[in-house]
C-alpha cells in the first residue's frame, strides 16, 4: 500500500475492511500495526501539527484524518463545507491541531511550500497531493514535468535547512491522484483529457522524477481507490477510501515518527517491613497493644466485666457531646 525509506510494506485491500458483522477486524498482513483506533491514534498524533496540501481528494484525507480522531466529526457534513478554503481543526485533549491548504494545482503546493518553511511550529508532518487539475488544464506534459521538478526543488529545500536557520523537517507524505473511474465521468471536458490514461502518464512522471526519493512516504493510490465504488463523477470516492488515506499515513508516522518509548516503570523499594521475621514481630506487637491496651477488648473489657461496669459509645462520649 505504501513505501518508505526505511522498507517496503504492502498491504492487500481485504485489510482495509473496517469490522465484521461481529466487531472483530478484519484481515491481516505485514504493515506496521494495521487498523488503528482512535485511541491508538490520538497517542500517535499528540502534540503534532498535521497539514494537508493539495486538491479535493487530498481534502478529503483531512476530513477523514479529523473523522477519526475527533468525536461527533460529520465526514460528509464537513466534506461538503468551504471546498476551495482553507482549513483547520483541533483535535481535543492532545494539543494536535489538523490543517488542509487548498493548492489544486502542482504550481500552487510549489508556492505554499515556500510560505511553510517560515511557519513556526514547522508541520510535523506534511501530506502533499495534486496532479488532476493539472492534467485536465495544462495539455503539455512537459511543462508539468518542469511543474513537478519545481515542487520538488522547494520540499528538498523545506526539508534541508540552510543560512544557520534551525528546525526540524516534517515527516512528508505524497498522493498521487485516485484511480479515475472513466465510465462515471460526466463533465465534456474531464472525458476528453483527465481519463485514467491520461493521469496514469502523470503518475509515471511523479514515480520516475526525484520526488520519491525526496519524500519520507509515497501512497500507492490506484491500490487504495481500486477496490472501491466512486460517488458517481469519476473522480471521487466514498469516505471508506480517504480513511484508507488517513490510516495509512498514520501506519507510516509509525515507522518514520515513532511515539517514544515510555519510561520503565522503578518499583519501590519494599524495605525492611519485607522479611517475614520483622512482619512477624510486628503482627505480635499488634496483638499485645490490642489485648492490654483496648478497653473493648483484651485486659480493659475483662476487667471492666470483673467490677461489674460497662464501656459504651454513650457512656464514653455523650458528656463531651453535651458540654460541646
Amino acid at each position: 500500500m505504501y513505501s518508505v525509506s526505511s522498507g517496503m510494506a504492502h498491504c492487500e485491500m481485504r485489510i482495509w475492511s473496517w469490522k465484521d458483522v461481529t466487531g472483530k477486524v478484519a484481515g491481516d498482513c505485514g504493515c506496521p500495526g494495521g487498523l488503528l483506533f482512535r485511541a491508538e491514534l490520538k497517542t500517535l498524533l499528540a502534540h503534532m501539527r498535521i497539514m494537508f496540501v493539495g486538491d479535493s481528494n487530498t481534502r478529503s484525507a483531512f476530513h477523514a484524518m479529523a473523522d477519526e480522531t475527533i468525536d461527533n466529526y460529520n465526514f460528509e457534513e464537513q466534506s461538503i463545507s468551504k471546498s476551495h478554503s482553507d482549513l483547520a481543526k483541533e483535535i481535543p485533549g492532545i494539543d494536535t491541531t489538523i490543517e488542509y491548504k487548498w493548492a489544486p494545482f502542482i504550481s500552487n503546493i510549489t508556492q505554499t511550500l515556500g510560505q511553510i518553511k517560515s511557519l513556526r511550529p514547522m508541520p510535523d508532518v506534511l501530506a502533499l497531493g495534486a496532479g488532476l487539475w493539472d492534467v485536465l488544464h495544462v495539455h503539455d506534459l512537459e511543462k508539468t514535468r518542469k511543474e513537478i521538478e519545481k515542487m520538488n526543488k522547494a520540499l528538498h529545500s523545506l526539508m534541508n535547512p540552510t543560512n544557520g536557520v534551525k528546525y526540524t523537517p516534517p515527516m512528508t507524505v505524497w498522493i498521487p491522484p485516485l484511480t479515475i473511474i472513466n465510465s462515471e465521468l460526466r463533465a465534456p471536458d474531464k472525458i476528453k483529457y483527465m481519463t485514467e490514461e491520461q493521469v496514469a502518464e502523470f503518475r509515471k512522471m511523479t514515480d520516475e522524477s526525484e520526488l520519491s526519493a525526496t519524500v519520507s512516504l509515497t501512497i500507492n493510490s490506484e491500490r487504495v481507490s481500486g477496490a472501491y465504488v466512486g460517488i458517481g463523477d469519476g473522480v471521487h470516492y466514498q469516505a471508506g477510501v480517504y480513511h484508507v488515506l488517513s490510516q495509512l499515513i498514520a501506519n507510516g508516522m509509525k515507522v518514520v515518527l515513532p511515539p517514544p518509548p515510555s519510561p520503565p516503570v522503578k518499583s519501590k523499594p519494599t524495605g525492611s517491613m519485607s522479611f517475614p521475621l520483622s512482619g512477624f514481630a510486628m503482627v505480635v506487637m499488634a496483638a499485645v497493644m490490642l489485648f492490654t491496651m483496648d478497653s473493648f477488648f483484651g485486659i480493659g473489657y475483662a476487667a471492666l466485666r470483673i467490677f461489674g461496669l460497662k464501656l459504651d459509645w454513650a457512656l464514653a462520649y455523650a458528656p463531651i457531646m453535651e458540654q460541646l
